[in-house]
């Protein structure tokens, strides 16, 4: 980045930082000392913490929204019950059921949740659960194309006291993997946002544990992970302890008890413990990729598992090797 940033202008003062930008190291960047926050990043997580960061820092933030799978320059701050957009675009103003004309004066001003989507196509129920569980998909009319297509809303998480701002974002849900084949049960998409799939339906994860927990499974390739080793990424902020034992302990169990639930027990092998995916019963884009078949060489744009703050570090090792192809 600081190469390229020297490219533009070789007359630039860059101070470079190896860092990953994310909630966990969010507090080693102060700000309020920059005139503007250029965010980059591919992260929901990453993306989200940056924004709320620079806006209560009082930063102006230039965000790139238009590539990957977004569905359009989409955010809103929610806070004390009000909702205030902070971008405009005709698909958003559509799905809530505004005119741009209308919308417009909204980013001015802050609305409350119930009178903002009133016309909607998600409910009041839909939004609340959105914020309490931190994402949820809804379906919308693409105005370019006049197809029906499905959004995914990610939300920033809840701060303690709950007196901070928070922040969401849409985002496009690609199409589902090609089928199953051969002894595959599940199709897995990694390149974006994280989604498994059965039989062509996506599963839908009642907790977002459960699903982090299969993802992680999912970026280990076949290698068991400790119980030890899955709390330190479920939880980063917190140690080892017979709570956080237990509470992992519930979390294994709700997803062993779905996998059930879809009739896909046999993608999971737990022993001692210790947990891993079977790599032989699951379709998975990164897998494909990785396998080095011609056929396979396009899967990866430039997005993994865009949900997770912890899958930069594959995402860096996906980056580095396409450049050197």
């Amino acid at each position: 980045a600081r190469e390229r940033a020297l490219e533009i202008n070789p007359e630039a003062v860059v101070h470079a930082r190896r860092v990953f930008y994310g909630p966990d190291t969010a507090g080693e960047f102060d700000f309020s000392q920059y005139d503007y926050v250029v965010d980059a990043i591919d992260t929901v997580t990453g993306k989200l913490a940056l924004i709320q960061q620079a806006l209560e820092a009082g930063t102006r933030v230039i965000s790139c929204m238009g590539a990957g799978n977004k569905m359009d320059p989409a955010a809103f701050r929610v806070a004390g019950g009000m909702v205030t957009p902070l971008y405009a675009s005709d698909n958003v103003c559509g799905f809530f059921g505004f005119t741009r004309e209308e919308w417009l004066p909204l980013m001015e001003k802050s609305t409350p949740i119930r009178e903002f989507i009133a016309h909607s196509q998600a409910s009041e129920q839909d939004f609340m659960e959105l914020l309490r569980d931190g994402e949820a998909e809804f379906s919308y009319l693409d105005l370019g194309s006049g197809a029906r297509r499905r959004i995914r809303a990610v939300c920033s998480q809840r701060a303690p006291g709950g007196a901070t701002p928070r922040y969401i974002m849409l985002y496009n849900v690609e199409e589902a993997l090609p089928p199953e084949e051969g002894n595959a049960l599940a199709s897995i998409r990694t390149f974006g946002y994280f989604d498994v799939f059965v039989g062509g339906r996506p599963i839908a994860f009642r907790n977002k544990k459960s699903k982090e927990l299969f993802a992680l499974l999912v970026d280990r390739r076949g290698g068991y992970i400790t119980s030890e080793e899955a709390i330190a990424f479920l939880w980063e902020d917190e140690e080892t302890s017979p709570v956080t034992l237990a509470r992992y302990r519930k979390v294994a169990l709700r997803l062993k008890n779905l996998l059930e639930e879809y009739g896909i027990p046999e993608v999971m092998e737990s022993v001692d413990g210790k947990r891993r995916i079977v790599p032989e019963r699951v379709r998975c884009d990164l897998y494909d990729y990785l396998s080095g078949r011609e056929e396979y060489a396009q899967l990866f744009k430039g997005s993994y598992l865009t949900n997770y703050s912890w899958g930069e570090n594959t995402l860096a090792e996906l980056q580095l090797a396409r450049q050197r192809v």
